[in-house]
């Protein structure tokens, strides 16, 4: 029996919109009844499909390619010898549900080529309303940097990004993600070839309802992933859910989540080291922290551990609580102020997220960032 939901009419007017409007039509959009959506009831939350309230500003990043996507198309800007882009290149699609959503809605895609040994920057900014989809394949030895931006105070958008990453090569992708008020829907898949890094750093502010999938799938010898986030939530919702799948022997992965919730705010955390039989010597290890500053603020976690080999080092730490009141007792016996004491603690307690951020200007600007979200609700 056919199922009526207000995004099957959002869904783009191509073969793969409409394959996607055929599928939910039957299955329906994902309710708390699946296990993966449990704490994020998709169904309700896009009953009401919200309108763009116009664009915000994005950063000046110095960048050698620039892809904009906003609701109205996609524009790509800049040239680098290695890097060949192929508008409405055929992307691959996945079976998993949130990929499915995301590459329906996709009003835009790209392919991006990087030859061997190439080193450059790619950034990809989004507007409120832009649905776009992207390959990227990473050849051997390159080094890349993606710093994604979005800023959105309302509307429907949603991002697909698929990458490969070729032996020996790393990519470093830097998310900042600023859509209050908006609905948010991004699904990544990231694959590692022998010896490939990496290193994902992500900044997380919330919106009506914003699901982030990230699945990333060590296949390669010696391949290292390190995952970074952080998330300042007001009055809105976040649910940042990360699958680490390790194939392959001696690799090692890395999760560090933080984050903070005011009254009226909702964060998930949903994490899984899946390690399969032949992938001995694994290192996985996985940690989220949780501050909850206001009675209201409500923080799900769910850290699992999946594992098929019997030779690893495997872990996994999740606390959630309120502020240590002795640490705020022991500054204001020193003379700071309460609020104060508060902005000092919590920024100290969400830099270490971004530590092993390099580059100093996007460092300083993430940090810029937390400081006046902080100011802001504190």
């Amino acid at each position: 029996m056919a199922i009526f939901h207000a995004i099957l009419k959002e869904f783009s007017d191509t073969l793969v919109g409409n394959d996607a409007r055929e599928y939910f039509a039957v299955h329906g959009i994902p309710t708390r009844r699946n296990e993966a959506y449990h704490f994020t009831d998709l169904a309700r939350g896009l009953e009401k499909i919200e309108k763009p309230n116009g664009e915000i500003p994005l950063a000046n990043i110095d960048a050698d390619i620039i892809i904009h996507s906003t609701q109205f198309g996609e524009i790509i800007s800049g040239e680098k010898d290695g890097i060949s882009i192929i508008p409405n290149g055929q992307i691959e699609i996945s079976d998993e549900i949130g990929a499915k959503l995301c590459v329906g809605l996709s009003k835009s895609n790209s392919k991006i080529n990087i030859a061997p040994n190439t080193k450059a920057r790619i950034a990809i900014q989004r507007g409120a309303g832009s649905r776009s989809a992207v390959e990227i394949d990473i050849g051997e030895n390159a080094q890349i940097e993606i710093i994604e931006e979005q800023a959105a105070d309302g509307g429907l958008s949603s991002n697909l990004v698929n990458v490969n990453i070729g032996a020996g090569a790393s990519l470093r992708r830097i998310m900042i993600m600023q859509t209050i008020g908006a609905q948010d829907l991004r699904y990544s898949t990231i694959n590692l070839q022998a010896n490939a890094r990496l290193d994902l750093f992500a900044l997380c502010f919330g919106g009506k309802l914003v699901r982030i999938d990230t699945n990333v799938n060590l296949f390669g010898e010696g391949a290292i992933a390190n995952i970074n986030g952080a998330y300042i939530l007001s009055n809105s919702q976040n649910d940042l859910t990360t699958i680490i799948n390790h194939h392959a022997p001696n690799c090692q992965s890395n999760e560090i989540v933080r984050g903070i919730c005011t009254k009226g705010a909702r964060n998930v955390f949903q994490g899984l080291i899946k390690v399969e039989k032949g992938a001995q010597r694994t290192i996985g290890k996985m940690e989220h922290r949780g501050i909850m500053l206001e009675e209201g603020a409500q923080i799900f976690a769910k850290p699992c551990l999946e594992i098929y080999a019997d030779d690893v080092e495997c872990s996994h730490a999740n606390t959630i609580g309120a502020l240590d009141d002795k640490a705020l007792f022991y500054m204001q016996a020193r003379g700071i102020s309460r609020a104060k004491a508060k902005m000092l603690l919590v920024n100290a307690f969400l830099a270490q997220v971004f530590d092993d951020i390099q580059d100093e200007k996007i460092h300083s600007d993430i940090m810029a960032r937390i400081e006046d979200k902080l100011g802001a609700i504190l």
